[in-house]
């Protein structure tokens, strides 16, 4: 007969084994998520141009629709067919002056038009908060600044072609920085870095996706000495610096929200902001970097 006290430690191991094994599942699932993510990231940069315009104008459409969901209540379908619209239209706009199919100067029709977006939502929904229009207004041109200035990094030479080299580097840094600060904070993390936004995120995972992002820079200088090696541990300082800027806006957006993920489409990983909002305020910082730099 089982003694009486032996039961409850019976039915605490099983707790136990019950509770590890829900992270190890959703590691698995996040992992083969984050392969597979890679894979058709890779893939599309290097295979061809339309490969990559299909690949981040769908991201950018996408990105906005999450971001709408959001704020439903806020957003009416009028407005977010137009910005979707805006989006598209300004995305394939900017990659033809990246490309120098077009002047430069045609960049000047969707930032005018950028300038009258808060005047045209409050025209078409009056009811609704002057905040709110705001935040609407300052994710447009986060979507539309980040994703545009892809094409710079795209055509670093204009007419001299397409290179995907600069924005494969600049997602091997994020990832590099992502992965090891999400290890280095589940293994050391203690002190959180804005609890308030983003709990979940902690000084000693930043600091260990750091130490590990500057050291691929260290590393990829000596195999790809496009730049010097200051230069490339700089490169990484912007995605460190501005790639955490960007997880942290995009933790803020849905803080206000009231959601945890901006969607469901990647499983183990949220929303397709949720994966690059990191990129979206590092890849205009990088566009400036490397224009004065190469």
């Amino acid at each position: 007969m089982t003694p009486i006290s032996s039961k409850p430690n019976c039915l605490h191991k099983n707790l136990r084994q019950i509770n590890l094994s829900i992270p190890v599942k959703e590691t698995i699932i996040r992992s083969l998520t984050g392969i597979a993510l890679i894979a058709l990231i890779v893939l599309s940069l290097v295979i061809h141009p339309v490969g990559y315009l299909l690949l981040f104008g769908i991201a950018c459409i996408l990105s906005w629709i999450e971001f709408a969901k959001m704020y439903k209540g806020d957003i009416q379908p009028v407005v977010r067919t137009t910005v979707a619209i805006y989006l598209s239209a300004s995305f394939l706009l900017a990659f033809f002056v990246a490309s120098d199919t077009l002047l430069s100067q045609w960049l000047l029709i969707p930032v005018t038009i950028l300038l009258f977006l808060p005047l045209a939502f409050r025209l078409i929904i009056p009811s609704v908060k002057m905040y709110r229009i705001w935040l609407i207004t300052l994710a447009t041109i986060y979507l539309l600044t980040g994703f545009s200035s892809l094409h710079f990094i795209a055509y670093p030479g204009g007419s001299e072609g397409y290179s995907p080299k600069w924005i494969l580097f600049t997602f091997y840094f994020l990832w590099i920085y992502d992965s090891m600060a999400y290890v280095s904070g589940r293994l050391a993390g203690k002190h959180p870095v804005w609890p308030s936004v983003s709990p979940g995120k902690t000084w000693e995972g930043s600091i260990g996706g750091a130490l590990f992002t500057i050291g691929l820079a260290i590393l990829f200088s000596h195999y790809f000495p496009y730049i010097s090696t200051w230069e490339w541990v700089g490169f990484a300082g912007i995605i460190i610096a501005f790639g955490s800027l960007g997880d942290f806006f995009e933790s803020w957006l849905k803080r206000i929200a009231g959601v945890k993920d901006s969607g469901q489409i990647l499983p183990g990983h949220g929303g397709v902001l949720d994966r690059l909002d990191s990129l979206l305020l590092s890849v205009p910082f990088i566009t400036l970097y490397l224009n004065i730099i190469l």
